[in-house]
C-alpha cells in the first residue's frame, strides 16, 4: 500500500482550467515547470492614514508591529457575536498569512477558543493560538491552495476555554459568529496541499450547527431547524488531491442523492466485508486472514464497509466502545487473524466526557496487549457537528471541534511513544468538518476520501 503524491498543478492543470481555477504553486518534487497565478490587487486595504486607532494592549512590540502594518485588512465584526463586547479589532495580514484577534484588556471571554474557515473556492480550517508575546492577543496561520478572494470566517466555540472541563458550555449557535457575514480577504500566499476542498462558484460557507431539540422528528423539519443544518451548502465541494486517490474520486457519484443510497449501506446493509475475527472453517461467510482488522465503533465500522465495497479488500472488524475493551483474547485473535490492526477509537470516549487523560490510559491498555502485533496503526479522531446535544449547556456530549483536537494530541504522543504509526486525516476532513449528514458520521464524500487514504497508508 505505498503512497505516492506529485505535483498537484503540474496533473491538474486542465482540470483547474476547466473549473476556472488556479493553479497550484510549483512544488519541490515537480518535474513539470509550475508556476504561481497572478497575484489579485488588494484594492480594499486600509490606507495609513485611516488605521485603526492604537491597542488597549500595553505590549509595545505589537503596538509597533499595528503601527507599521500598512498592508493589513480590517475585519469587520459581528454584533450580535457573544465576543464582541469583549474584541478590540480583527486584522487580516496577507503577506504573513495571519488572521489576529485582539481582545480588550478586561474581556469576560478572555481565553475564547476560536476556528476559522477560508471559503469560497476552496475551504482551509485553521485554528487560533494565544500569541505569547501579547497575551491578548490570538493569531490564526491559515494555509490556501491557491491565491485571490476568499470568504473568513470566525466562530467562538468556547467563551473561556479550559480543557477537560466536561462541563463547560458552548457559545449558542445564534451569537457563536464572531466575523461580520459575509467578510472577503485577499490571500496573497499559496501552499502545494496533499489535497482540499474545492468549489466552481465563489460563495460563503457558513459554520452548520443545530438547535435544541431539533433531532427531535416533531422539530427535525422544522425551519428553526433547517435553516441552520441543511445540508446542500457544500454539494458544490469536491475534493482535490493526489493522482491515484484523484482518480478514484473521479469514479463515483458523490451527489446528495447517492449519499442518501450510501447511508443505508454504510449504516449496516449489505455487505460483504470477511468475519477473522470470529473465524470458522465451516462459515464461508468467514476467512482466516484479513488484510485489515478496525476496532472501534461506528465510524470504524462505516469505515470498514466502506473498504469492503470500495476499495475491494479483505476487511474485518471489532466493534467496541473504548480502547480498554479489546480484551486479552481478542488481541491475541487481531494477532493471529489480521495483517494490519487499525485502531479508531475516541468518539465514545469523547461522548461519554472521559478526560484526555482517561483516554490516555484506555489508549495505553490496548497497546500493551497488541504489543506482539507486527503492524497497528492509529488514525486520527473525526470531527462532529455541533448538534442538540453538544449544544445543550451542560452538554450531553462533548464531541467538539476543540476536545476532539484535544484527544488527537493524545492520540498521537501515544502513538509515537509506542513506536507505532498515526494517521492523521484531518487534512481531509478539516475544511468540512461539520458537514456530518447525521450530527455525528462524516459525510458521504469524506468517508469515501477518508477510506482510500488510509488504504493507501505505506
Amino acid at each position: 500500500m505505498a503512497l505516492s503524491r506529485q505535483c498537484f498543478g503540474a496533473i491538474f492543470a486542465p482540470f483547474f482550467l476547466l473549473l476556472d481555477l488556479p493553479q497550484l504553486v510549483h512544488c519541490s518534487r515537480c518535474t513539470a515547470n509550475c508556476s504561481r497565478s497572478p497575484i489579485i490587487q488588494e484594492d480594499f486595504l486600509l490606507n495609513p492614514d485611516t488605521m485603526p486607532a492604537p491597542m488597549t494592549s500595553p505590549d509595545a512590540l505589537f503596538r509597533k508591529e499595528v503601527a507599521e502594518a500598512r498592508s493589513y485588512e480590517s475585519i469587520g465584526l459581528n454584533p450580535s457575536s457573544e465576543l464582541y463586547p469583549d474584541i478590540d479589532q480583527i486584522f487580516h495580514k496577507p503577506s504573513r498569512s495571519r488572521v489576529m484577534v485582539i481582545l480588550k484588556e478586561n474581556a469576560r471571554c478572555a481565553n475564547p477558543y476560536l476556528v476559522g474557515r477560508l471559503s469560497g473556492r476552496a475551504l482551509v480550517k485553521f485554528n487560533f493560538k494565544r500569541r505569547p508575546v501579547n497575551k491578548v492577543g490570538f493569531e490564526g496561520v491559515y494555509k490556501a491552495p491557491f491565491e485571490g478572494r476568499f470568504f473568513l470566517e470566525i466562530v467562538a466555540v468556547f467563551c473561556n476555554y479550559v480543557p477537560n472541563d466536561m462541563s463547560m458550555c458552548l457559545v449558542d449557535g445564534e451569537a457563536n459568529l464572531v466575523t461580520a457575514a459575509p467578510v472577503e480577504i485577499t490571500v496573497t500566499r499559496s501552499v502545494a496541499l496533499d489535497g482540499y476542498w474545492a468549489s466552481p462558484v465563489h460563495e460563503p460557507l457558513y459554520t452548520r450547527w443545530q438547535p435544541q431539540n431539533c433531532r427531535l422528528k416533531a422539530e427535525k423539519y422544522t425551519e428553526r431547524c433547517m435553516i441552520h443544518g441543511t445540508l446542500d451548502r457544500y454539494d458544490n465541494y469536491e475534493f482535490h488531491t493526489y493522482s491515484k486517490l484523484m482518480d478514484r474520486y473521479k469514479r463515483y457519484d458523490t451527489s446528495s442523492a447517492k449519499m442518501k443510497v450510501w447511508h443505508n449501506v454504510l449504516g449496516g446493509g449489505a455487505t460483504k466485508h470477511y468475519h477473522c475475527i470470529r473465524y470458522n472453517s465451516n462459515n464461508p461467510s468467514t476467512a482466516p486472514m484479513c488484510d485489515v482488522c478496525v476496532t472501534g465503533k461506528s465510524h470504524s465500522q462505516r469505515m470498514m464497509r466502506m473498504m469492503d465495497v470500495n476499495v475491494g479488500i479483505a476487511v474485518s472488524g471489532k466493534g467496541v466502545d473504548y480502547p480498554d475493551q479489546i480484551t486479552e483474547s481478542t488481541a491475541e485473535l487481531l494477532v493471529k487473524r489480521c495483517q494490519t490492526v487499525l485502531v479508531g477509537f475516541g468518539q465514545h470516549s469523547l461522548a461519554d466526557h472521559y478526560t484526555t487523560e482517561q483516554f490516555e490510559g484506555q489508549l495505553r491498555t490496548l497497546l500493551n496487549r497488541l504489543k506482539d502485533h507486527p503492524r497497528v496503526v492509529g488514525r486520527s479522531v473525526h470531527y462532529n457537528p455541533h448538534g442538540d446535544d453538544k449544544m445543550k449547556c451542560p452538554p450531553n456530549d462533548n464531541r467538539n471541534v476543540a476536545y476532539v483536537d484535544e484527544y488527537n494530541k493524545v492520540y498521537k504522543n501515544v502513538f509515537k511513544e509506542y513506536g507505532r504509526d498515526w494517521i492523521d486525516t484531518r487534512w481531509i476532513e478539516g475544511g468540512l468538518w461539520d458537514a456530518g449528514y447525521d450530527w455525528n458520521h462524516l459525510h458521504y464524500k469524506v468517508e469515501l476520501v477518508h477510506a482510500w487514504y488510509i488504504t493507501d497508508y505505506p
